[in-house]
């Protein structure tokens, strides 16, 4: 995001002053910022490259698809995540909602979300060993598919809760 707007596409908005590269993994976590990122109307292809929203929100909606490796929506911090609006697409390979801290997903009005590895909601990461490490992180994971034509297309496993809290 950026401190005027929040225009995916502005190069400045960007460490280094440019867009991300294909297979570069991208992080949106930036609570100083006042505008998180907004993928709107166009494309963008990540490659492998992977998304993770920790202390800020990614909002892809009118049309806006962003395609990549895999995605995080609270890996470290809390993290929010809307797909909105009819063609509004979000392609990932792994999707981890709630990877050790808070995230939530919102699949609204026709936007839709697919996944072809494994998908968690809620999940508890670990310094050492687990389950009862009280080194441990947990997640907290919710995932809501809502309105007309929204779609979750997760083509492979789905855990729901995995040593944590999922909803």
């Amino acid at each position: 995001g950026g401190t005027t707007d929040s225009d995916w596409f502005k190069p400045g908005h960007w460490v280094g002053g440019t867009l991300p590269a294909p297979d570069v993994n991208v992080k949106i976590s930036n609570p100083t910022v006042p505008n998180d990122p907004v993928l709107s109307t166009n494309a963008f292809n990540l490659g492998t490259g992977s998304v993770t929203v920790d202390a800020g929100t990614l909002t892809i909606n009118n049309g806006g698809t962003l395609s990549g490796g895999g995605s995080s929506v609270g890996e470290f911090a809390a993290g929010i995540a809307t797909v909105t609006g009819k063609s509004s697409t979000w392609n990932t390979t792994a999707l981890n909602v709630g990877f050790q801290d808070t995230g939530t997903l919102t699949i609204a009005d026709g936007g839709m979300v697919s996944n072809t590895a494994r998908a968690f909601i809620g999940y508890q990461g670990y310094p050492g060993a687990f389950p009862n490490d009280p080194q441990a992180f947990f997640g907290d994971g919710t995932v809501t598919v809502t309105g007309t034509d929204s779609t979750w297309a997760n083509s492979a496993d789905l855990d729901v809760g995995y040593l944590a809290d999922g909803t």
